[in-house]
């Protein structure tokens, strides 16, 4: 019997051009060059980084200064939202998550308001698993400035996929930032 995998909003296999480009990166770096050093090897590693970040920024039309690499997607996640909660200039004030936020983002949410930085709100989802459209955009018109709204664009238990273009809109015209955890 052949077993079929459906579950591709938790992780999905890697495609073959992802798995390529990747052994081909790692062949580079089998002498252990550190993308940071000055030597020709470190210069070669660096080279290949710095293309991969702008085939990023060109695939995402974002300034390529703005692509970091992390290991996981727990690590970006955290570094994302301590980042927004300890911006130097006007740093986010209040978090809101959803109930089914992956324990990622609400682990993080939490140790940041245990630690005083900001304060965490959940925003409800409806019986189908949707976040609440009413109940977000009532609590982003009245929450702290500036503020942080944190979707997951697919559940990675349900499936559902949420309504973060819809949201957007909201989010921005009353002060706050939208992160997505797709």
């Amino acid at each position: 019997m052949k077993r079929v995998y459906l579950d591709y909003n938790a992780t999905c296999p890697l495609g073959h051009e992802a798995r390529s480009a990747m052994i081909a990166a790692m062949d580079k770096f089998a002498s252990g060059a550190n993308p940071s050093s000055v030597h020709a090897e470190g210069r070669a590693a660096k080279a290949v980084v710095e293309q991969a970040r702008r085939q990023i920024s060109t695939l995402t039309r974002c300034d390529p200064t703005g692509i970091v690499f992390t290991s996981g997607g727990t690590e970006a996640i955290n570094m994302a939202l301590c980042g927004m909660a300890r911006r130097e200039n006007d740093p986010v004030r209040q978090i809101f998550i959803t109930t089914i936020e992956h324990s990622a983002v609400r682990e993080t949410a939490l140790a940041l308001a245990e630690a005083g930085l900001v304060q965490v709100e959940t925003l409800p989802v409806t019986s189908d698993g949707v976040v609440d459209i009413d109940a977000a955009k009532l609590a982003f018109a009245t929450a702290n400035k500036p503020f942080l709204a944190c979707i997951i664009l697919a559940n990675n238990e349900t499936g559902v996929i949420q309504p973060v273009a819809q949201l957007r809109s909201d989010i921005f015209a009353h002060g706050g930032f939208l992160f997505v955890d797709g």
